[in-house]
């Protein structure tokens, strides 16, 4: 993952409220099954486990900072279908998780779980 870039509107005054930029890079380790079910039907499944390296967080509000490595885990599958001239349509799903460890307090200090 190379950038995200969230913001929002608020309807009532159709001003920005926030804008978040996100960036990290990553290394990866997974797995890869694929099985043909019919002629040119081909699906998927990928589990990937790794960790982010330098994830940094800028606002709009100037607040820009480091938030430290953290390990991630994927899963995906994948249905594709393969049409002549080297093209294919496919679907697919996919679920990523970033763990949380240890305990997370909300802004006013109380623990939120953990």
């Amino acid at each position: 993952m190379r950038s995200v870039i969230l913001s929002g509107v608020d309807n009532a005054r159709a001003r920005n409220v926030y804008h978040k930029s996100f960036r990290n890079d990553y290394p990866a380790f997974g797995f890869l099954w694929q099985i043909e079910f019919f002629h040119r039907l081909v699906t998927s499944v990928n589990l990937a486990y790794g960790r982010t390296i330098h994830p940094m967080l800028a606002t709009a509000l100037g607040f820009a900072g480091g938030l430290g490595p953290k390990p991630w885990r994927r899963a995906r599958t994948e249905t594709e279908f393969f049409v002549p001239h080297h093209a294919a349509v496919f679907m697919s799903a996919s679920f990523t998780e970033f763990p949380v460890r240890g305990r997370a307090y909300n802004r006013k200090g109380g623990r939120v779980c953990g």
